[in-house]
């Protein structure tokens, strides 16, 4: 058990190097083809680009937070939630289990899966009842497969 623990916490640690690695100093857009509300990226357990064009909810609540949810139709249906607690202006948020917020990818279809946000950054620039501006960077562990995902994106929610 302790094996599999240490194993754990290095390829943990490995993953977060290679993502602080390969972010630094990018200014290439994360999905440059997306007009959608939310652009990802995924590395890890597998790779691709998202374009969440569907919004499904987005409450402002001022100090007590912000929510939103998008979702990106097709064969398989793929959504994104964030949700941030004490907002407190544009700023870096830690977000994770013990941390300001919570951020989760969900794919409905031939694998339903979770992956759930482990650590991360949200990364707000501009937020108020009609527009949210930010990126994130957050690691996920899928509730299921319990298979490593990291994330990397933009939030781009006019009106």
């Amino acid at each position: 058990m302790k094996v599999k623990r240490i194993v754990f916490f290095i390829g943990l640690a490995l993953s977060l190097i290679t993502l602080m690695s390969s972010e630094c100093n990018n200014s290439e857009p994360v999905n440059p083809n997306c007009n959608g509300i939310i652009a990802a990226t995924t590395s890890g357990y597998f790779a691709e680009d998202f374009c969440f064009d569907v919004l499904v909810n987005y409450e402002f609540k001022g100090v007590d937070g912000i929510d939103i949810v998008a979702r990106q139709e097709g064969e398989i249906e793929y959504a994104f939630a964030i949700n941030l607690w004490g907002y407190s202006g544009p700023g870096t948020y830690n977000i994770g289990p013990e941390s300001h917020g919570f951020a989760e990818l969900i794919i409905h279809g031939n694998e339903n899966e979770f992956y759930k946000v482990q650590s991360g950054t949200l990364t707000i620039t501009e937020a108020d009842e009609l527009i949210l501006k930010g990126t994130f960077s957050i690691i996920t562990i899928g509730f299921y497969n319990e298979e490593t995902v990291n994330i990397t994106g933009t939030i781009d929610k006019k009106n």
